[in-house]
């Protein structure tokens, strides 16, 4: 009997990640009381029935790059190049963005923004620019202010920041100090 891992988990060639659709902010999930297995969801591109950066998930998974962060899928119809995984807030905002047809680029009135509130410079973590899930909550918050509420813009942010930069084990330590 033929050991289908592996078969399926053999590192692809360069010519062949590089032909590879590109999946961005994907997370891997099951269907709940589906009968096949974990699919791959998130934003794809090049693929050449998909449209471009359209939210989409993948036949099932059949083999995943070991290492970490994973770099690519194999899935039963095709490889997958993999960007970063998205994590379960992230992924909220992201679904509620798509849901109010928000982006996460820039636009002219951030730059505005920037030039009017110079002492109280935007940006993402301290001295890193917005990231793409940074720049949804505040695009929902400028656009879409009577579709979300302020205080669910909170705590998608507080929430996201706490998942996106996690304390390090000192700050965890010094906390634990600073609380006896």
């Amino acid at each position: 009997m033929t050991d289908l891992n592996a078969v399926f988990n053999v590192q692809p060639s360069a010519a062949e990640l590089a032909s590879a659709p590109f999946i961005k902010a994907w997370t891997l999930k099951a269907r709940p009381l589906a009968r096949f297995g974990p699919q791959l969801w998130g934003w794809v591109y090049g693929h050449p029935t998909v449209g471009e950066g359209n939210y989409a998930h993948s036949s099932p998974v059949v083999a995943i790059d070991l290492s970490t962060p994973p770099r690519w899928a194999r899935t039963e119809s095709r490889l997958y190049r993999l960007g970063d995984a998205c994590g379960p807030v992230e992924w909220e905002i992201r679904l509620l963005a798509r849901s109010l047809k928000i982006h996460g680029e820039r636009t002219k009135q951030d730059d505005i923004d920037d030039e009017l509130d110079c002492n109280n410079p935007a940006g993402g973590f301290p001295g890193l620019p917005l990231d793409e899930a940074e720049q949804m909550i505040v695009n929902m918050r400028r656009f879409r202010q009577n579709r979300v509420t302020p205080k669910k813009l909170n705590l998608l942010w507080n929430a996201y920041r706490a998942e996106k930069y996690p304390p390090s084990p000192e700050d965890l330590a010094r906390w634990d100090e600073e609380g006896e």
